[in-house]
């Protein structure tokens, strides 16, 4: 039985390589699902925000590549991005938690921007760039 027969998908990280190696497993395999499943966000020094763009095209990347979802790498962390196993890293999530204080951060932003316009059953109908601008477009069901 050839590989293929033995998977539903591929699941990919945010850690290294190109976004558009998604878009060749995908051709290669077009009934399988394509699924983004981890990006970290990264912490800036104190008293910056971060900016929505980076978050945004983390996005917008993955799904002009066809993934199905996108997810970044916990729900929520302290202000010291941990808990951590291991040597832990640099990294936000879409919440930050300090005790009974609780901040939203561009990853939260962006996930709800996308979840409020593109619903459940939604098809990518269309992805390109205009000037330096990449878009992806869907027709929700």
């Amino acid at each position: 039985m050839p590989p293929a027969n033995n998977a539903d998908g591929t699941a990919w990280h945010h850690y290294g390589g190109n976004v558009s190696a998604q878009t060749t497993v995908r051709n290669a395999y077009p009934s399988k699902e394509v699924l983004f499943t981890e990006a970290p966000g990264r912490r800036v020094t104190t008293g910056a925000r971060r900016s929505p763009a980076r978050a945004a095209g983390t996005a917008i990347n993955t799904l002009r590549n066809w993934s199905r979802t996108v997810t970044f790498w916990n729900l929520a962390l302290n202000p010291s991005g941990g808990p951590v196993n291991g040597n832990g890293c640099a990294c936000t999530a879409p919440v930050t938690v300090n005790g009974a204080n609780v901040t939203y951060n561009a990853e939260y932003y962006v996930l709800g921007h996308f979840s409020k316009f593109v619903k459940p059953g939604a098809v990518r109908i269309d992805s390109n760039v205009v000037g330096t601008v990449n878009n992806v477009a869907f027709k929700n069901t």
